[in-house]
């Protein structure tokens, strides 16, 4: 801790090791950088608020890191599509009247919140490709989202979801033509 107030604390804020050769934690570095380190810009990081918004490597990396940083840290990292946790008690039937009908409401929808339950993933994306049939399928939590496409996502317990599902989004002709929603199935 007397690392914090030393003349050594700008070097312990930026590399992550106190004078000693001790790593420090993430809260450490970013006291000693709020305290002791300016920014690129020769402000100082009052309360660690360029740290916190910029994350742990931006005092190394400085200002040229902004959009750079957050994309690389948000690479591979895994978060909930913040999906509904009203997730509808009806399961639709493969070719039943509900199901076509289903289909021409996923077909027709915008806005966001179109939200329909299957009995499997298969089902989840026959209903997909029936209805949207131009709609590419990305990668999990893919970032950044494209304009359109779907996603298969596993349950999202954490935020009230314990369902698998498929997210599905079409902006590709803007907000007010757009849509998007969830396909929730109880197996793979």
């Amino acid at each position: 801790m007397a690392a914090l107030f030393s003349n050594g604390a700008k070097s312990t804020a930026i590399t992550g090791v106190d004078e000693n050769g001790n790593k420090i934690g993430v809260g450490e570095r970013l006291l000693c950088g709020a305290l002791a380190l300016p920014t690129p810009a020769g402000k100082v990081a009052k309360g660690g608020k360029y740290v916190a918004k910029y994350g742990d490597d931006a005092l190394a990396l400085g200002k040229k890191a902004k959009g750079k940083l957050d994309d690389a840290l948000s690479k591979g990292k895994k978060k909930a599509c913040a999906c509904p946790t009203n997730v509808p008690r009806n399961v639709i039937k493969p070719n039943s009247p509900q199901w076509r009908k289903t289909q021409k409401e996923i077909k027709e929808a915008t806005g966001k919140g179109n939200n329909f339950r299957v009995p499997s993933k298969k089902d989840a994306e026959s209903m997909i490709n029936q209805a949207r049939p131009g709609l590419k399928k990305n990668p999990t939590y893919v970032n950044p989202t494209p304009k359109s496409g779907y996603e298969v996502h596993p349950p999202e317990p954490d935020v009230g979801n314990d369902l698998p599902h498929i997210k599905w989004y079409d902006w590709s002709k803007g907000k007010k033509k757009g849509a998007d929603g969830h396909i929730f199935f109880e197996r793979d």
